[in-house]
């Protein structure tokens, strides 16, 4: 799935890099069975911290992507979601 999600990631080749402004950016995302959130960039996967946050590390690249609050995408209507599309009833239902 796309996920559109704040971001300041510019590529660290770019002559303005220095001067980072928040933006927006749809990046590919997936849920995992174990319930958390993970974000590509250029096919460089990361795992986001469960309550959200923003993530750094991204190889050839300045700034960060912040990342959304894994129970509230992941979990729908008691099931979840897998970056496979595979459906998983949650525990708690």
């Amino acid at each position: 799935m796309a996920k559109c999600l704040s971001s300041t990631l510019v590529l660290s080749s770019a002559p303005f890099s220095r001067s980072i402004t928040t933006n927006s950016g749809c990046y590919d995302a997936r849920c995992t069975t174990e319930g958390t959130v993970q974000v590509a960039v250029n096919n460089q996967w990361r795992t986001c911290p469960p309550q959200g946050g923003s993530l750094l590390q991204w190889d050839g690249y300045d700034g960060t992507v912040e990342c959304p609050v894994a129970a509230q995408v992941c979990v729908v209507l008691g099931c979840f979601f897998s970056g496979q599309g595979v459906t998983q009833r949650s525990p708690s239902s």
